[in-house]
């Protein structure tokens, strides 16, 4: 195939075999470099510190049986996980409660913005500080999914940093880090999982929710809580925008009751 005798043929195979391996060994080296380098180098601060959480517990990054996480970089201090007690009494039917999960993990990306701190909030339940004059962008997973699926992790880390708000992500009860049974459907389950973030936000963070996003299923919790946000009194109460990303084309009638 190399034109010649078997002799030269065997020789350019040879010389190609070593060329490879120097590219490789050099790409090797040139990777070790940049992580070393990498590691040398701290990401400047560019928030409030916090001061010592107390001990509280921390959702880890990785979750047994789900994908590695592949997640953006983001400045030291910047993102906080924590685990937010599920409240004792909710509604919905005892059919499709969440069977007495006990807590929801959850990611907070703050805003990196240094403007971003006029207004420092202390909130006891995560043991963190949180501009709360910026506003939140709430995102919810899809089916057996969770919170740090690489579309939802990329998509929190790009939108607080070009709306400069904060963006909060959360596993469903029996998903991810979130402790519960699993239930497939579960409708009523997560939307009341939804509504306790939201209350989370309000009531704790003292930020307003600019916009809740629905990935997949996540779609449905979604569309039910803009249901029962129409019910608020005044508009400045309501949540002002809803996203649905590949959410279901048709749903269950019983949904909206």
């Amino acid at each position: 195939p190399y034109g010649g005798t078997t002799r030269e043929s065997l020789t350019s195979i040879c010389t190609m075999r070593r060329m490879f391996r120097r590219r490789d060994r050099r790409e090797k080296e040139r990777k070790e470099e940049e992580e070393a380098t990498a590691a040398e180098e701290e990401p400047a601060e560019t928030l409030v510190q916090d001061e010592d959480d107390g001990g509280v517990r921390r959702p880890p990054v990785e979750m047994k049986n789900y994908p590695p996480p592949i997640l953006p970089k983001i400045a030291k201090g910047q993102e906080v996980s924590f685990y937010l007690p599920k409240e004792s009494e909710g509604g919905g039917d005892d059919e499709n409660n969440n069977d007495g999960g006990d807590e929801l993990a959850c990611s907070l990306i703050r805003c990196s913005d240094p403007k971003c701190a006029s207004t420092q909030t202390k909130v006891e339940t995560g043991g963190f500080t949180v501009d709360s004059s910026k506003p939140v962008i709430i995102v919810c997973h899809g089916t057996q999914s969770w919170r740090n699926q690489m579309l939802l992790a990329y998509l929190a880390f790009r939108l607080s940093e070009s709306l400069h708000c904060h963006t909060l992500r959360f596993d469903f009860t029996g998903n991810g880090h979130s402790n519960g049974k699993w239930r497939y459907g579960n409708f009523q389950g997560e939307h009341e999982d939804l509504e306790q973030v939201v209350r989370f936000v309000r009531d704790q963070m003292k930020c307003r929710v600019l916009c809740v996003i629905g990935h997949s299923k996540g779609a449905q919790a979604v569309l039910k809580l803009a249901v029962h946000e129409e019910e608020r009194e005044t508009m400045d109460d309501r949540i002002p925008l809803y996203v649905l990303l590949a959410g279901r084309f048709s749903l269950p009638d019983r949904l909206g009751e």
